[in-house]
């Protein structure tokens, strides 16, 4: 697999942290959004949590730096040819290859796990997480214990693990399905999974809301409270933007 190394200086099989992503422009993105927002807006609104993400993964990186879980964020490209965007110069890149999401997630952690002690997996579709929720994740996992984040839709936005999983876990799996955490966790048996609180994701125009509202509920950072302030203006939520801000 071709992987686009950033120099990180020594560290010691710190915890790899994998961004999926597509490139607008060259991949649809968000295409249920799209079908009602529009393209325009779904793009515009996608590039905000790619950014919102980044923040949080650099956040959790420098919180965990020199240390036993260092966090290091990585993004998983669907498309080759972007490894070199302008948009992924930010942390080191990966290609996830071709095939469905259980491919993909199947071939970029085995290729994380080839040099890191421990792997966690994320989307750009969660842009409420944080980067204590990240780093809590990577020091709780142990060659024991590995970590679920489900989300209120079944799936899940957070998988994180240093165990072998078997590329069956993956593949058999259906994902964009109520039952993709559970059908996963019992794939994944006897292995213990500690499955943190759930939280949304954005799928569809409603999520957004959602989102916006577990925000609320957290300190967020700049990047985050630019992406709560454009939902307030292009989609006109009610949301009380004092409790945001502050």
């Amino acid at each position: 697999m071709q992987i686009a190394q950033l120099d990180y200086g020594d560290t010691d099989n710190p915890t790899a942290l994998a961004i999926f992503v597509k490139t607008p422009g060259l991949s649809p993105v968000k295409t249920r959004l799209a079908a009602t927002l529009g393209q325009e807006k779904a793009e515009e609104l996608f590039l905000l949590c790619i950014r919102a993400i980044a923040a949080v993964a650099k956040q959790a990186q420098l919180q965990t730096q020199n240390q036993p879980s260092e966090i290091i964020p990585y993004w998983a490209i669907a498309e080759a040819e972007a490894l070199d965007h302008p948009l992924w110069q930010n942390f080191s890149r990966l290609h996830t290859g071709a095939g469905n999401l259980g491919q993909r997630l199947d071939r970029v952690y085995r290729a994380l796990r080839a040099n890191h002690q421990r792997v966690i997996l994320i989307g750009a579709d969660s842009p409420q997480l944080t980067a204590q929720l990240l780093v809590s994740a990577a020091t709780g996992i142990n060659a024991k214990k590995s970590v679920i984040c489900p989300t209120h839709d079944g799936g899940y936005a957070l998988f994180g693990s240093q165990s072998n999983i078997p590329t069956s876990a993956w593949v058999n799996t259906p994902y964009s399905s109520a039952k993709t955490t559970n059908v996963f966790l019992r794939q994944l048996l006897p292995m213990i999974v500690i499955k943190l609180p759930p939280i949304g994701d954005i799928d569809h125009e409603a999520d957004v809301l959602t989102i916006c509202q577990e925000m609320r509920k957290i300190d967020l950072l700049p990047e985050q409270v630019e992406l709560v302030d454009w939902c307030q203006r292009q989609l006109n939520l009610n949301l009380d933007l004092d409790s945001v801000h502050e």
